[in-house]
């Protein structure tokens, strides 16, 4: 009886002793062309979402759902980036909205 108290000690101290030091995790640097922040460059809507709303009210689609219009091929990370070139902090994952790319 006293050996299978024994043996389980004795597996976890010879385990401990075998295990690789952890290393430490680090953020990546921030490189160029990488977002460090939000930058408004226009009021909302801008120019170019605003045309952009006039040519979906000529296809009479319902502007009530759509809050801005989104630039995939610029948006990084939690960066999302709008018709008029407006980074914003996208911290929800555009949860409960309908985007439109380009």
């Amino acid at each position: 009886m006293a050996m299978i108290f024994r043996r389980p000690q004795y597996v976890f101290r010879t385990a401990n002793a075998i295990s690789a030091p952890r290393q430490m995790s680090s953020t990546s640097a921030v490189e160029d062309g990488d977002y460090t922040g939000p930058v408004m460059k226009t009021s909302m809507p801008g120019p170019h979402s605003q045309q952009k709303m006039q040519e979906m009210v000529g296809m009479n689609a319902s502007l009530a759902a759509v809050p801005f219009f989104v630039d995939y091929d610029k948006c990084q990370g939690n960066y999302i980036v709008d018709a008029d070139g407006n980074v914003l902090l996208d911290a929800f994952s555009q949860i409960s909205s309908l985007p439109l790319g380009k």
